[in-house]
């Protein structure tokens, strides 16, 4: 299994929430569970956008964003730490790509949050 990682940390974890949405076109869309990259051609890359905004009444902290994978890549990470108002939000974006024809996975685990993304490489 391919693991993708995220971790953040909150100023204050009892007050700290967190809240994942995938982006396109402008619209967010929560994130729950599972996210499916799709089907992706062998050497094609595919890209993501991903927010994470800070739902709680208090100021909490994003202190790392880490990654580890086959294939998959962060990219357009903001320096961190970032401190997040309440309702304020930062975007980064997950890449995938692989040469090899199959199923991927990976684990992405935002501040309390735990998403497996999914993508299936069809040959070239």
């Amino acid at each position: 299994m391919k693991a993708l990682l995220i971790l953040l940390a909150a100023a204050t974890a009892a007050q700290a929430q967190f809240q994942l949405d995938s982006v396109s076109g402008g619209a967010e869309s929560p994130v729950a569970g599972v996210f499916d990259f799709g089907p992706v051609t062998a050497g094609a890359a595919d890209a993501v956008q991903f927010r994470v905004r800070n739902t709680s009444t208090s100021a909490a902290s994003v202190y790392n964003i880490a990654l580890a994978g086959q294939g998959f890549l962060l990219a357009n990470v903001p320096s961190l730490p970032q401190t997040l108002n309440p309702q304020a939000s930062f975007d980064f974006t997950v890449r995938f790509q692989a040469n090899a024809a199959g199923s991927y996975s990976a684990v992405m685990t935002p501040q309390g949050i735990s998403v497996i993304l999914t993508a299936t490489v069809a040959p070239g």
